[in-house]
């Protein structure tokens, strides 16, 4: 089994907890949680850099933030930060760029695109 194959695996044992019909109304961030609490981290950094990576794939920074995916950006950052490797330097610039971002005047949306477009 390769890397994708494993993570694909964790996501979609993470996601079957979302389709059931009890859980169909919650927001991403209800998930990502109950997920973090049931199965654990490895469920959850699979999840959390996988939705990362088919959001900014598909249509850029600007649309995992406006899809609401960006709630756990913090966490991303941390997740990164604990590989200590140069090939991440430039993916933790953006997310922590974007996360002061949140909290400031200038706003995520200047930021991405000033920085990254």
């Amino acid at each position: 089994m390769g890397e994708e194959d494993i993570q694909q695996k964790l996501m979609d044992e993470a996601y079957e907890i979302w389709q059931k019909e009890e859980n169909e109304k919650w927001s991403f961030e209800d998930f990502i949680i109950n997920v973090r609490d049931t199965l654990g981290d490895l469920h959850y950094f699979a999840v959390i850099s996988g939705k990362m990576n088919q959001q900014v794939e598909n249509g850029g920074w600007f649309q995992w933030h406006d899809n609401e995916y960006s709630c756990c950006i913090e966490d991303l950052i941390d997740f990164f930060h604990k590989f200590n490797q140069p090939e991440f330097k430039t993916l933790l610039n953006i997310l922590s760029n974007i996360g002061c971002a949140e909290n400031s005047a200038l706003g995520i949306i200047d930021v991405i695109f000033i920085n990254y477009c």
